[in-house]
This record gives C-alpha cells, sequence and structure tokens, in this order.
C-alpha cells in the first residue's frame, strides 16, 4: 500500500484520539494542547506530502531522461548503420547503389522531422521514443506535409489522442500475429480531411486477429470524442477520426 493511500488514516487516528480526549476532559488546557497537536499534524502531513510529490516528480524525471537516452542512441544506431552502408557502397565502387541509399536517409528525416512538427508533444516523444522501447512491433509512421495539431485539439483532446495511439499501437502488440516468414508490421499514416485528423492503421496481421482488435478498439475509443472504423471486413486495419478546430 502506499503512501497516498496510508496517510488519510494516520491523519484521522492522529487527530480523533486527541478530541475525543479533549471532549472528555472539557478543559481550556485541553483545548489548547488538541490545537497545537492538531496545528502540528497538519504542518506534518503538508511536509510530508511535499517531499512525497518531490519524490515522485524526481522519479518521473529521471524515467523520462533514461528513455529520452535510450531514443537517442537507438537514431544514432540507425544514422550509423546507414552510413556505413553509404560508405561501403562509395568503398567498393557501387555509385549506381548510392542514389537509393541517399534517399531512403533522406526520407527517414523527413519522417522525423513531420512527426517532431505534430504540435502534440506527448505524442511526438511517444512515436519518436517507440523503438527504443524493444518491441517486436516494426511501426512505420506516414503523414501529410506540414500536419501541425498545435492548437487545433484541447489539452484534454490531445490527451485522449494520445493514449488512444498508444492503446492501439499496444492492441496490435498483444493481438496480431503475423506469419513465420515475416515480422509483424504495421503502418500508421497520418491525413488531415476538412475538420477531422484521420489516422489509419494498417498491419500484416492474420485476418483471424480482427474480431478481437475490433473489440479492443472499441473500448480504446470508449468515453472519447474518437471515432474508430474498421476499413475492410475480417482485416487488421482500422482509423481513428478525431474532429479538429479549422
Amino acid at each position: 500500500m502506499s503512501f497516498w493511500n496510508r496517510i488519510p488514516g494516520i491523519a484521522i487516528v492522529s487527530v480523533l484520539i486527541p478530541l475525543l480526549f479533549a471532549f472528555a476532559v472539557r478543559s481550556t488546557l485541553a483545548y489548547v494542547i488538541l490545537f497545537i497537536w492538531m496545528t502540528g499534524v497538519f504542518a506534518f502531513c503538508l511536509s510530508f506530502m511535499r517531499r512525497y510529490y518531490e519524490r515522485e516528480n524526481k522519479r518521473n524525471i529521471a524515467a523520462i531522461q533514461r528513455t529520452s537516452i535510450k531514443t537517442l542512441g537507438h537514431h544514432r544506431h540507425d544514422w550509423m548503420n546507414e552510413l556505413q552502408i553509404l560508405y561501403g557502397y562509395i568503398k567498393l565502387g557501387k555509385v549506381d547503389k548510392l542514389a537509393g541509399c541517399v534517399e531512403r536517409i533522406k526520407e527517414q528525416m523527413t519522417v522525423e522531422s513531420k512527426i517532431s512538427k505534430l504540435g502534440i508533444p506527448s505524442l511526438v516523444f511517444y512515436l519518436q521514443s517507440f523503438r527504443a522501447s524493444g518491441s517486436t512491433l516494426q511501426l512505420d509512421i506516414r503523414m501529410d506535409d506540414d500536419l501541425d495539431l498545435r492548437d487545433k485539439l484541447t489539452a484534454e483532446r490531445e490527451e485522449q489522442l494520445t493514449q488512444a495511439i498508444i492503446d492501439m499501437i499496444r492492441a496490435y502488440q498483444f493481438t496480431a500475429r503475423q506469419s513465420w516468414e515475416e515480422d509483424l508490421r504495421l503502418t500508421m499514416t497520418f491525413t488531415a480531411l476538412n475538420n477531422e485528423v484521420i489516422i489509419k492503421f494498417d498491419c500484416n496481421a492474420s485476418g483471424e486477429d480482427s474480431g478481437v482488435l475490433s473489440k479492443q478498439i472499441d473500448q480504446v475509443v470508449q468515453g472519447k470524442r474518437i471515432k474508430a472504423e474498421q476499413l475492410h471486413p475480417h482485416s487488421a486495419s482500422f482509423q481513428l477520426r478525431v474532429p479538429v478546430k479549422i
């Protein structure tokens, strides 16, 4: 049981016993002692809670820092791999391979840039750090040019959208299955259309999982102003539709 669950009981007992004593004695001195005691209990609780939240805040910051370091490490590793491939082509004189390699690097940089400009910090952080999570799911992200959701969603809607996307990806991670010949790959596409943002999820999973996925995705959007739709019957392709301010 955490401190937060224990503190109400401790505080009540610390106040109730002296209160009953003062009520039984019914003297001015007892009331003065009760007042001093309750003031001390109140000050102690405030101090304890402040230290508790400071520790929790430090833990959260440390967790974010560890995730950021892992993310930077993964990105650095990916870019080093690309540079080694590029250097190998140059060293072997395979000039015809250089254009394709450079184009692939350019596409990756473009996607990273688009993600960073999405405008929802919590969602940007999650998408950019996903590869550092160690998941076996391969996540490919595509989005319209200049898609910026900043100031187009309320803070509550931003939180709901971020959590819905996280829960959607988790649903694919733990429910969808792929054939033995290929890895599980999820392509997520962001598109702005009229006064909506549409996020499509296309997966190479078996169609046998569509029923279970559909039930889980219905739970993902329950209580949120977000619509979930299955793109094709008996398929693992779904989309989220989120209204935005124009």
